[in-house]
């Protein structure tokens, strides 16, 4: 997997450091999205902004501390994907008045599939490296 070769190896102490720009990079948009739509800033809003991003975090990072590149490259880019999806969702009002419920639902389902997808990519590449695939001849 040379075209994941920027992903840090397995174990490494760099995740350490992946993390922390995840979690400000999500943290960031989150709120960014939640400026936009002119709320309110209140301690259970930060703290629930917060927990999204912590949750996104760990599950995309921890994957790729573990190994999983692939889960970390689907995980990671489902997640901006979806806090993009979300802002476009935001500047652009597509949906008038739920913008708030929209946007955060749509971040939910881009991430969870893309999550979902990276855990099938990584099955299905543990099982080609496995010789799982490979049909054997008669």
């Amino acid at each position: 997997m040379k075209a994941l070769s920027f992903i840090p190896a397995k174990h490494s102490r760099a995740w350490g450091l992946v993390s922390i720009i995840f979690l400000i990079v999500t943290f960031s948009l989150l709120v960014l999205s939640q400026l936009l739509l002119h709320r309110s800033f209140t301690l259970i809003l930060v703290a629930g902004l917060a927990i999204i991003a912590i949750v996104c975090t760990l599950v995309a990072c921890i994957g790729g501390f573990l190994g999983g590149k692939l889960f970390f490259a689907f995980s990671s880019g489902s997640t901006l994907l979806g806090l993009l999806y979300m802002l476009y969702i935001v500047v652009f009002s597509v949906a008038d008045g739920w913008n708030d419920i929209v946007s955060i639902v749509s971040f939910a389902v881009i991430y969870s599939f893309g999550t979902a997808a990276g855990i099938i990519a990584e099955g299905v590449y543990y099982l080609y490296s496995t010789n799982k695939f490979k049909t054997k001849s008669i």
